[in-house]
């Protein structure tokens, strides 16, 4: 009787905290539902918009990327709208869902069950109180929460039934789909459960079949990914965009050791309070530890090899975000039940810890406040650098909105025209097109349909390093019209 009371009593204080945290968590999600579009988002925008509209993926729009962070936007377009508004909510909306979630389950994990229901204000809530607009709506960001899925389905203390490893595999595969080389950190994750499995001595056989049932989970999202790439009849070219061309790309645009060292910082800086009660909870657990602990601690560690094998930008270690979060309840849970003589101490030192992530979330409530007194969305998003300078070069467009153009700089300049791009190679990261890609474009720009031709300068003079002949060989087909403060315009040649 008394353990039923107690366990009444632990429901209403976790639901009680879940949802004044899902509230904050929600707050915070609404302050960057009016940001603009970077160029990374608003190229995704622009290509799945023009998928809904009958484009093929890889044919008549190309770049390096996997399908699944398209197919993401295509959905959110879809169900939303093709702008940041609809985006965003619809990303808010994901976040959220999969935060309630992990906390229902994080409350058989913890000994005080309302200390999952902190979970939201870790994670979306620091998420979207700390991410900037290059930040937002990534693969990396959006693959976090099914990283936890996946290591709570392959708990080796679960039944050996084949539904959970079965869809811990459907998730590991859809990551696949958002990015391939991301497959390597569900692949630590089985590893570790196999190893945890055979060490608790319940056999080999189990420990078998968990990986049979994975790999069936993983194949069922990739093979209708292969399908797809068959029907859509692309095999050669994504052949060359996920597998002959990253190579080369590596070899023309070399990663740079301080890129890793501000997309880090940027991170721990504003990850600070769950990344430190996460080292807390390891330092105070007993020996063996929890396998949830062990399981995520492999994660983290699997998401770092990962992170070395990328570009480095700050938005890649927003994968870190759900397993550093259930982490840092692990150690608030801890630290509630030890009886420690300075919690004072710890609550003014998460404060401290706190303030960038708080700053920067009192900075965006007071831009958002703009709104609401009278400011239009496009002079709030002014304020942006990126936006400011796309919307000063879409400005003096010669051809106004819409139509079919091609920019070698930013996306950004698409999504204000609501303009589609004319030829398949996007001019976003002209640092990585090959020789090869320079002369597609060239080659296309030559062929009737693009109504005008954006080139920034700083694209302009990756171009040069690049590809010398370029601006010279579409100067043959195209005049300039109009300079902008980052740019020219430039358009057909009279026949």
């Amino acid at each position: 009787m008394g353990s039923d009371r107690s366990n009444r009593i632990g429901e209403f204080q976790f639901g009680r905290v879940l949802t004044w945290s899902t509230l904050a968590a929600l707050l915070l999600a609404v302050l960057v539902v009016p940001f603009p579009f970077y160029g990374d988002q608003a190229m995704f925008n622009v290509y799945a918009r023009m998928m809904s509209e009958g484009a093929t993926l890889y044919l008549d729009i190309w770049d390096l990327k996997q399908p699944g962070i398209y197919f993401f936007y295509l959905v959110g377009g879809l169900w939303t709208s093709f702008d940041e508004i609809g985006i965003h909510i619809f990303e808010a909306i994901y976040w959220l869902v999969n935060a309630v979630m992990i906390a229902r389950v994080l409350r058989a994990h913890l000994l005080h069950r309302w200390v999952a229901g902190l979970f939201p204000i870790f994670a979306p809530g620091l998420y979207f109180a700390v991410a900037d607009i290059q930040d937002l709506t990534q693969v990396e960001a959006l693959i976090s929460p099914l990283l936890f899925w996946i290591v709570w389905l392959l708990l080796p203390r679960h039944s050996p039934s084949a539904g959970k490893p079965l869809t811990a595999g459907v998730l590991a595969g859809i990551i696949g789909v958002f990015k391939l080389i991301a497959l390597l950190i569900p692949a630590v994750v089985l590893l570790t459960s196999i190893v945890l499995t055979l060490r608790e001595g319940r056999g080999v056989a189990l420990g078998a079949r968990r990986l049979g049932w994975f790999v069936l989970g993983a194949f069922l999202p990739l093979g209708m990914l292969g399908l797809w790439i068959l029907y859509q009849g692309t095999g050669e070219i994504v052949w060359f965009t996920w597998v002959e061309l990253p190579p080369q790309v590596l070899n023309l645009a070399p990663r740079q050791l301080m890129t890793l060292v501000r997309g880090g910082g940027g991170f721990a800086l504003g990850f600070a309070v769950p990344i430190v009660l996460a080292l807390a909870s390891l330092t105070r657990r007993p020996r063996g530890g929890d396998q949830l602990v062990t399981m995520l601690v492999f994660a983290i560690a699997a998401c770092g090899m990962y992170l070395l094998l990328q570009y480095w930008w700050g938005y890649t270690f927003f994968v870190l975000v759900v397993p550093f979060s259930v982490l840092a309840l692990t150690g608030i849970d801890h630290l509630v039940g030890s009886g420690v003589n300075h919690r004072r101490l710890w609550v003014l030192g998460a404060v401290f810890l706190a303030l960038p992530a708080l700053g920067s979330a009192a900075i965006r409530a007071v831009d958002f406040g703009s709104l609401l007194s009278g400011s239009s969305l496009s002079q709030y998003r002014m304020v942006f650098d990126h936006y400011a300078n796309a919307q000063d070069d879409a400005r003096v467009s010669p051809i106004g909105s819409g139509g079919d153009i091609y920019v070698l700089g930013t996306p950004t300049i698409f999504h204000i025209l609501e303009a589609d791009q004319s030829i398949p190679v996007t001019g976003w990261a002209p640092e990585i097109l090959t020789e090869k890609l320079w002369r597609q474009v060239a080659d296309d720009l030559a062929k009737p349909g693009t109504e005008a031709v954006f080139i920034a300068d700083w694209a302009s003079d990756t171009a040069a390093r690049l590809a010398p002949w370029f601006e010279a060989e579409v100067g043959e087909s195209y005049v300039e019209q109009v300079r902008s403060h980052g740019g020219r315009w430039l358009v057909p040649r009279a026949p």
